[in-house]
C-alpha cells in the first residue's frame, strides 16, 4: 500500500513540477502576444495613414479598385486592405516568436509554411492591380477610338450606316 502512495505523490510532484515549469512559457507566449499585438496595431495606423499621405486612396478611387471593390461587396478601401494585410503579417511574426517560446515545433513548422506562402499572396494582388490599371487603360482607350471614330458604344456600325442611308433618301 505504501508502494501506491509513493507511486501517487511522486506522480503528483512531477506533474507540479511539468506545470510549474510551463507556466513561465506560457506567461511569456501571452506576454510576447500582447505586445506583438500592439506593435502591429501601431503598425498598421502608421502604414495607414502614410499611404493616405501618398494619396493612395485617390489613386484607387480614380483607378476604379474602390469601385470594383464596392461592386464585389467589400465594404473597405484598398488602403484599409494593405493595412490589414500588413497587420496579419506581423501577427503571423508574432504568432511564430510565440510558438517557439512554448517549443511547439508542429504547430511552428505549419505557421512557417504558411509565412512562406506571403509572397505569394502579395504578387497575386500585385497582379490584380495591374490587371485593373491595365483593364481601365484598355476600356477608356476603346471609348476614345470609337467616339473619334463616331460610332457609339453598344451600337454596331451596320445600324448607323442603315439609319443614315434613310436619312439620305428622305431629303
Amino acid at each position: 500500500m505504501k508502494e501506491h502512495v509513493q507511486i501517487l505523490v511522486e506522480s503528483s510532484q512531477q506533474f507540479l513540477n511539468e506545470i510549474a515549469r510551463a507556466i513561465p512559457l506560457i506567461l511569456g507566449a501571452f506576454l510576447i502576444l500582447f505586445i506583438g499585438w500592439l506593435i502591429a496595431k501601431l503598425i498598421k495606423r502608421v502604414f495607414v495613414k502614410i499611404l493616405k499621405l501618398g494619396k493612395l486612396n485617390w489613386l484607387s478611387e480614380k483607378s476604379g479598385m474602390d469601385k470594383f471593390l464596392k461592386d464585389g461587396g467589400i465594404k473597405i478601401t484598398v488602403v484599409d486592405i494593405l493595412g490589414r494585410l500588413v497587420y496579419w503579417i506581423i501577427m503571423l511574426v508574432v504568432i511564430m516568436a510565440t510558438l517557439n517560446t512554448l517549443q511547439l515545433t508542429s504547430a511552428r513548422e505549419l505557421f512557417n509554411q504558411i509565412i512562406l506562402y506571403i509572397p505569394n499572396i502579395i504578387v497575386s494582388i500585385l497582379i490584380l492591380i495591374l490587371g485593373q490599371y491595365a483593364a481601365k487603360f484598355v476600356s477608356t482607350s476603346l471609348a476614345v477610338v470609337l467616339k473619334n471614330t463616331n460610332h457609339s458604344i453598344g451600337q454596331s456600325p451596320q445600324v448607323r450606316s442603315s439609319d443614315s442611308l434613310v436619312n439620305r433618301n428622305e431629303t
